[in-house]
């Protein structure tokens, strides 16, 4: 689906969001009736696009809860809560919660937040993630070399998203903590993001050599990128809604 490129926690930014949900609830309405329809919130204007859709194909709407809007924002310093914008964002949550027929969360700290809003305990479901189970690799040499890293060098890998919430900052300050007594210690981090650049420029800056950046790749590539690892890191930023698990 098309949508506006962006960069960055701009007006931009807004607009994929937008352009998003236009297109996710063309392709929903233009497509087979489905039997159920789905809406997560890496942000609202996604869940409003499904219960659109559902509505008018006359579906219920199971609403996942992933980040818990509008307060991971000001959690974040991105957005005071005496702000029209908070008022507004906060409003559309309620709204989208209380028309889902059921809610789908993935920490238990989660649900009890909506339940202290509002939202019906027998609707909220705690579905945790899951993972793929992957089988070693029969060249485990080649993979690693893929990633510029040697066989005797312990590889710290993580793979995902490089935004304000993933407190990658975190792990370039491990990394600086291990640069002297551990440099056998590499740390690959595999994505993009809008945090991206800042922290390839921190590398440079403070001289962290043993922190490499490897561009975002399709799925299909990742199960031998994580295989290549000696150990997985999952990082988030230092955020009081973060710790609700």
């Amino acid at each position: 689906m098309w949508t506006w490129p962006y960069a960055g926690n701009g007006a931009a930014r807004v607009l994929n969001w937008a352009s998003y949900a236009v297109t996710a609830t063309l392709v929903g309405l233009l497509t087979r009736r489905p039997t159920v329809v789905v809406g997560s919130t890496p942000h609202l204007l996604a869940p409003l696009a499904a219960w659109i859709v559902a509505r008018l194909r006359r579906v219920p709407f199971v609403l996942e809860v992933r980040d818990l809007w509008p307060e991971v924002l000001v959690e974040m310093g991105q957005l005071r809560p005496e702000s029209g914008l908070y008022r507004v964002l906060a409003a559309l949550a309620g709204w989208v919660l209380g028309r889902a027929d059921a809610v789908v969360v993935l920490a238990p700290g989660v649900a009890t937040a909506l339940v202290e809003r509002g939202a019906d305990p027998d609707r909220v479901h705690l579905v945790s993630n899951g993972a793929d189970v992957v089988d070693p690799l029969p060249d485990r040499h080649a993979a690693r070399a893929a990633l510029g890293i040697a066989d005797d060098e312990v590889l710290v890998l993580y793979a995902g998203a490089h935004g304000p919430a993933n407190g990658l900052d975190l792990a370039l300050d491990a990394a600086a903590d291990l640069a002297t007594d551990h440099p056998e210690v590499r740390l690959v981090l595999v994505g993009d993001g809008p945090s991206k650049a800042g922290l390839v420029e921190r590398c440079r800056r403070e001289g962290l050599t043993n922190v490499v950046f490897a561009d975002a790749r399709p799925k299909s590539e990742m199960p031998a990128a994580l295989r290549a690892a000696d150990v997985g890191l999952h990082v988030l930023a230092d955020v009081g809604l973060f710790t609700s698990g």
